[in-house]
């Protein structure tokens, strides 16, 4: 699916007794109605999101639907890798300090 047509599912399109995602025509770039699947593990999460009165959107965001997910998707991969940096000196830390301890044993 491409970022245009997942930011701008609707509840309507889910179909949960068939575990798909219907997108008719206009939705979609060829203009041509298709079916995509979703797969169980996505499904629970489908299940499990709440659904706004106000909009019949899947994914919203402070009340609006998304357009994109490129900013949030930025700010999570940051975050990852100041999570590895912070790991990987923690790593190191507790390296040290057990080379220390094994110096201090022999």
């Amino acid at each position: 699916m491409r970022m245009g047509e997942i930011t701008s599912l609707t509840w309507d399109q889910l179909n949960l007794k068939e575990k798909r995602f219907e997108l008719e025509p206009d939705q979609t770039k060829d203009k041509e109605k298709r079916f995509v699947p979703i797969p169980d593990t996505l499904l629970k999460t489908l299940v499990e999101i709440p659904r706004a009165l106000h909009n019949d959107h899947i994914f919203l965001y402070k009340g609006k639907p998304l357009k994109s997910i490129r900013a949030s998707l930025k700010k999570a991969c940051e975050a990852v890798k100041r999570m590895e940096k912070y790991l990987f000196n923690t790593e190191k830390k507790v390296i040290k300090k057990s080379d220390l301890k094994m110096e201090k044993l022999t």
